[in-house]
């Protein structure tokens, strides 16, 4: 992996644990991916609009977080070559 190989990061090397060392902030830090499914059926099940804004908000941080791993390592990049 091209990430790994170049960059050292203190972290299990996972898109949360990444970009939480490269100083994104979760609003929902205590929530995983693996809670997700199991958070969705409960609001479908009983829907409670708390429940969708976590849910939500959880997916776009997925997306910015992403985002912010890319925008760093492209800053980095320039100072390499």
């Amino acid at each position: 992996n091209l990430i790994r190989d170049t960059i050292a990061i203190p972290s299990k090397n996972g898109l949360k644990d990444m970009s939480a060392w490269m100083g994104y902030k979760f609003r929902h830090p205590d929530l995983s991916g693996m809670a997700m499914p199991f958070l969705y059926s409960e609001y479908v099940s009983k829907p409670d609009e708390n429940l969708l804004r976590n849910l939500l908000e959880y997916n776009e941080d997925d997306i910015r977080s992403l985002e912010h791993v890319v925008s760093f390592i492209r800053s980095g990049m320039k100072y390499l070559s």
